[in-house]
């Protein structure tokens, strides 16, 4: 992590300073830590309340550890009365993070790529910093860091060799898109689409657009927007302020693909602006559309066609995500690493399309976050997933439980645990067989195929 100049963190609206010689600090770095397990020795603790744990409750073990000092929540201070040890007190531990991360990004004079949509953002954001890596230090969002909590951290790694940016801004409740993007203060700003996802808080794929687009919408003026228009929800874009490009696969745009067919292994081949064909390496026609949108990017951003050419075809998916394992001769797409009916549908339609197969074997997790239409979206991935012509389909978790007893079919079983399951799919499996497992985050499908491992 970027050292953390201690005059930043004293700019935060509302900071209090306890116990601290503020003289003898200015100047110095430090580097945050939210985890009182993780913090070292001349480290700022970072104390913040969450779902199940508050970090306030933890300070005297991040003390323990010798910290500079720590960083607390104004209210939490009040309870238990004026602290011996140093520490900066803040209105709000979050909120404090956030404005920070904001300070420390606005050091850099960089391109700051933020991008979000309901699929295929995180690819999309692997994708985009491959390319712009081929001659520039890029800075990226690793892992899951795309929320209200990783978007700040992710913006504090940031020092002055990196010569670009690209943050992935996640969304599962109204109003987040906004807070995170003027976080993050990008210049740059992209959606991969929108609807299909946490339906349980938008409700319907409008509202999910929305907050989509409060990307672009919160983008502070003269910035460039990189626009889909192959998504009707987002394609009516327009504001004068802001620089648009355009891209499609379908018509007429500044950056412009054409789907080309595919590779045995369903890896996209699509041509580049009438000129470049690009062979993905990576399963799913669905990943044309990723590499399209960052193509886009990295072209305004000054790329040549045979630099991005070079580099798609050399990237590889990102883990739990359209990956191809080869097994004992079994063929595993692990695509485990998040789900909702979009992207079930997307991973169907890479199966149709794979040849040299010999048994197909569907194992599906339950999808989160889909509220109302959960019971619905279960039941019509079953019907897809059936539709493939499978050997057997697996299933765990409550929801998929509950859509199975309304098909009268054998070919789906339901299983309680993990090992469960890979033990019943390995005592099917031979050579040639090909395996999908898919579901939402919280369901860590991955662990079947570390059972079957």
């Amino acid at each position: 992590m970027s050292r953390i100049r201690i005059n930043e963190i004293f700019e935060i609206c509302g900071a209090s300073i306890h116990n601290i010689d503020k003289k003898a600090a200015v100047g110095r770095k430090f580097n945050i830590s939210i985890d009182s397990r993780t913090v070292k020795e001349g480290d700022v603790y970072w104390a913040i309340p969450g779902e199940r744990f508050d970090g306030h409750d933890f300070i005297k073990d991040a003390l323990a550890k010798k910290p500079a000092f720590c960083v607390v929540q104004e209210n939490r201070l009040k309870k238990r009365g004026k602290p011996a040890y140093p520490c900066v007190s803040v209105p709000d531990s979050i909120t404090g993070l956030q404005e920070l991360g904001r300070i420390h990004r606005k050091l850099y004079d960089i391109p700051v790529l933020a991008l979000t949509g309901s699929n295929g953002k995180t690819t999309t954001k692997e994708m985009t910093a491959h390319i712009l890596g081929i001659r520039m230090n890029v800075h990226k969002t690793s892992g899951n860091f795309n929320n209200h909590i990783g978007c700040p951290l992710t913006l504090l790694e940031l020092n002055a060799a990196h010569q670009a940016a690209v943050i992935e801004l996640g969304t599962n409740h109204p109003g987040e898109i906004g807070v995170l993007t003027r976080t993050v203060l990008p210049n740059h700003a992209l959606i991969t689409n929108a609807g299909g996802a946490h339906l349980e808080f938008f409700k319907t794929n409008e509202a999910i657009a929305d907050e989509k687009r409060d990307l672009f919408m919160e983008m502070e003026d003269g910035g460039t927007v990189y626009l889909n228009l192959d998504d009707p929800l987002l394609a009516d874009y327009n504001d004068p302020g802001k620089k648009i490009i355009t891209y499609s696969l379908s018509g007429s745009a500044d950056v412009q693909g054409k789907a080309k067919g595919c590779t045995a292994d369903d890896c996209g081949i699509f041509e580049l602006n009438g000129s470049a064909t690009i062979q993905l390496q990576t399963a799913g026609q669905h990943n044309i559309k990723n590499a399209l949108a960052a193509s886009a990017a990295a072209i305004n951003l000054g790329f040549s066609l045979q630099e991005i050419k070079d580099a798609l075809e050399s990237f590889s998916a990102a883990d739990k995500r359209m990956q191809i394992l080869n097994l004992n001769g079994v063929k595993i797409i692990n695509d485990s690493y998040n789900a909702n009916p979009l992207s079930m549908q997307a991973a169907f339609e890479t199966i149709k399309n794979i040849g040299s197969r010999k048994n197909l074997y569907i194992v599906l997790g339950d999808m989160f976050e889909l509220g109302s239409l959960s019971a619905d979206a279960h039941l019509n991935v079953l019907k897809s997933a059936l539709e493939l012509g499978p050997e057997n389909i697996f299933v765990m978790g409550g929801s998929m439980e509950t859509a199975m007893k309304e098909f009268n079919s054998g070919k789906i079983i339901h299983f309680s645990g993990h090992k469960e399951l890979a033990d019943e799919l390995k005592e099917n499996l031979n050579s040639g067989d090909l395996v999908l497992i898919k579901g939402s985050r919280g369901m860590t499908m991955e662990k079947v195929i570390e059972f079957l491992k």
